[in-house]
């Protein structure tokens, strides 16, 4: 009997590894996976581009609105936008008399050039108080005296 010796053929490099197959899985998909997020990095760069945008046209409304309503009641400056505050405690505001009679939602209209302020309350319709403004736009001066020992 003869033996037949069988010579195994040499094995191929994807037979003895693993590495080389999840290799080119990877290889296959980054570019997709990548794509993929970029997309999704675009897509909520936009959500929230769109949403602070809205947010700012919308202030801008309720601030050309508030006006509209305060000037028909009242003479303010026209050439000038105010800085609105919304009042949301008025019981920390009670020691100063611009706020006497304020309520919670209270909106204070601030003119910084004319120098104006004013109380207005949105839910009835009324002006609560109007006052000058006093803004000290001057830094104050320091000076150093020299320490005498």
């Amino acid at each position: 009997m003869e033996e037949e010796l069988r010579v195994k053929p040499p094995q191929t490099r994807r037979e003895t590894t693993k590495s080389p197959k999840r290799k080119s899985f990877f290889r296959r998909y980054f570019v997709f996976i990548l794509l993929l997020l970029v997309i999704l990095l675009a897509l909520t760069s936009g959500y929230f581009y769109k949403k602070s945008r809205g947010i700012t046209s919308m202030n801008q409304k309720e601030v050309q609105n508030l006006v509209e309503n305060v000037s028909a009641i009242a003479v303010v400056p026209t050439d000038e936008t105010p800085t609105i505050a919304t009042v949301s405690d008025p019981e920390v505001l009670k020691n100063q008399s611009f706020f006497l009679g304020a309520k919670k939602g209270d909106k204070v209209l601030i003119y910084s050039v004319a120098k104006k302020a004013v109380l207005y309350d949105p839910v009835a319709h009324k002006i609560i108080n109007i006052a000058p403004l006093n803004i000290d736009t001057e830094k104050a001066s320091t000076t150093q005296k020299p320490i005498n020992q």
